[in-house]
C-alpha cells in the first residue's frame, strides 16, 4: 500500500539517511522553508521523495529534487509523486532536467505525459583538469585586463555584493520587476539561505546610478563555484559591460581556493551565446544541456 505524506528534516534524515548527499540535503531544507518536502511510503517502508522549492511570495515552485530508493526503481514510484505534486499544486511548477543525469530519458518522458512543455534550454559548462584555469590568466594578461580599464574609463563601476550598498542590492533583486527586464529572477537567491550565494564572489556593474550587469556566483562546498547568472540590463546588451562583473567574480574565484566551477547560459540569448564564445572557451573543458519545462495550473473554468 502507498501513501504520500508531508514530512520534516528528521523524517528525511531517519528515512533515507543512506541516500543522504549534500545537494538532497539542501533541497531537503529549501523546500521546507518555503515549499514542500513529499514522502512516499511503501507498506510502511521508505520508496522515495520530492522537494519543490520556491519563495514565500510567488506560487510558482520548482520540483527540485526526486528520488526513489534504487530497490523500488521502475515501479512507477517517482510518477506517484510527481501526480501528487501536481494535484496539490497552488500554482505552476518548474522543472529542469539535465542531459547529463542518468536518469534524464525518464524523468523527461515523465514530465511530457504529465503535462509539462519544455520552454527554455541552457547550457552548463565546468571547468576539468584537461583545461587548467591559467588559460584565464593567460586571456586576462593578453586581453582581459586592458578590457576591464577600457569599461572603467567609459563610467561603469564594479563591486562585491558583499561591499554593495543596499540600494544596489535592491537593484539586482528587483531586476526582474524593473526597466532591467531580467530574464531571470534572482530573488530566490537573496532570500533562501540554503542556496548558498557568496556575496563576495559575486559582483555587480553600475553606470549613471543604474545597475548595468551582475555575476551571482554560489558555493555548494568549500572546492565549487558555480555562476548561476550571468546578466546585463536590456539596454546594456552588446555593450560588453558584462565582462566587468564575470572578470571580478573571476578574479575572486581563483583567489578563494576552488577548483570546480560551472557556469550556465540560456541558449536563447544570443549576446550571452557570443559571450560564451569568446570567454568560457579558454577555461571550460565540459559541458551539458538543461532542458527547462513548465507546468501551468489550470484556473477555475478552465477546459
Amino acid at each position: 500500500m502507498r501513501k504520500i505524506i508531508e514530512g520534516n528534516f528528521t523524517d528525511y534524515v531517519f528515512l533515507f539517511g543512506h541516500e543522504r548527499t549534500t545537494f538532497a540535503d539542501a533541497s531537503v531544507r529549501s523546500a521546507l522553508l518555503a515549499g514542500k518536502l513529499y514522502i512516499l511510503m511503501e507498506d510502511d517502508a521508505p520508496g522515495g521523495f520530492l522537494c519543490l522549492t520556491g519563495t514565500t511570495h510567488d506560487t510558482t515552485k520548482r520540483v527540485q529534487y526526486l528520488a526513489v530508493v534504487p530497490e523500488k526503481q521502475g515501479q512507477g514510484l517517482a510518477r506517484c509523486l510527481m501526480a501528487h505534486a501536481l494535484a496539490n499544486a497552488e500554482g505552476n511548477l518548474r522543472l529542469n532536467i539535465a542531459d547529463s543525469a542518468k536518469s534524464y530519458p525518464v524523468i523527461r518522458h515523465l514530465a511530457l505525459e504529465l503535462g509539462f512543455v519544455e520552454v527554455s534550454s541552457c547550457l552548463v559548462f565546468s571547468t576539468g583538469e584537461e583545461k587548467p584555469f591559467s588559460g584565464w590568466y593567460d586571456f586576462m594578461n593578453a586581453k582581459g585586463k586592458r578590457y576591464v580599464e577600457l569599461l572603467l574609463t567609459r563610467g561603469y563601476s564594479v563591486c562585491s555584493f558583499q561591499e554593495a550598498s543596499p540600494e544596489e542590492l535592491a537593484a539586482v533583486y528587483h531586476s526582474a520587476d524593473s526597466a532591467y527586464a531580467n530574464l531571470l529572477n534572482p530573488k530566490i537567491f537573496f532570500e533562501d539561505e540554503n542556496r548558498k550565494m557568496d556575496r563576495q564572489m559575486s559582483y555587480l556593474c553600475m553606470k549613471n546610478g543604474e545597475l548595468a550587469a551582475y555575476s551571482l556566483v554560489t558555493r555548494q562546498d568549500e572546492q565549487t563555484a558555480v555562476f548561476e547568472e550571468i546578466s546585463a540590463a536590456k539596454q546594456e546588451q552588446g555593450s560588453g559591460c558584462i565582462f566587468l562583473p564575470f572578470a571580478y567574480s573571476m578574479k575572486a574565484f581563483g583567489e578563494s581556493g576552488c577548483n570546480r566551477a560551472a557556469y550556465t547560459m540560456y541558449e536563447d540569448n544570443v549576446h550571452a551565446n557570443a559571450f560564451r564564445r569568446k570567454l568560457l572557451a579558454n577555461i571550460t573543458a565540459h559541458e551539458h544541456r538543461s532542458y527547462n519545462f513548465l507546468w501551468k495550473k489550470k484556473q477555475t473554468g478552465e477546459g
